[in-house]
């Protein structure tokens, strides 16, 4: 009689289907934090602070969150230059799908969620600002 709840990170209409038609599907983006916060939304958090989702690499080329220190399991790749209200941020490329997701929740969710980024990344500067991206 318990109330059992799967949760994966599938993507493809063929894969989000394999837990048959009771499904209830959380979307969420292209990272484990912006589907991390989706969920967390889904079970009815409203107050979200996020710690070390910086989403871009200081001017050092170490992350602010964490170090790239082990590249057999992690790589930066490419990284670009952005502009967010004229502040300059350099990320990686998934960094910068996850800005545009982050940016998206805002918009879906802003009104009833309450945001708090805390530290100095484009997340914060994105929350904080009339959200002007450009290419730097």
């Amino acid at each position: 009689g318990a109330h059992v709840v799967k949760w994966h990170a599938a993507g493809s209409d063929k894969e989000n289907t394999i837990f048959g038609d009771n499904q209830v599907l959380v979307s969420g983006g292209c990272t484990v934090g912006t589907r991390a916060i989706t969920l967390a939304i889904s079970l009815g958090y409203m107050a979200i602070d996020l710690f070390g989702f910086d989403t871009c690499i200081r001017e050092d080329g170490k992350s602010h969150a964490y170090e790239f220190d082990n590249p057999e399991a992690e790589s930066i790749g490419e990284v670009i230059n952005i502009k967010i209200d004229g502040k300059p941020f350099t990320m990686a490329h998934y960094m910068l799908g996850q800005l545009f997701d982050f940016k998206h929740l805002l918009k879906t969710f802003g009104k009833d969620v309450v945001f708090r980024v805390h530290g100095e990344g484009a997340l914060t500067a994105l929350t904080s600002t009339a959200e002007v991206i450009e290419n730097g």
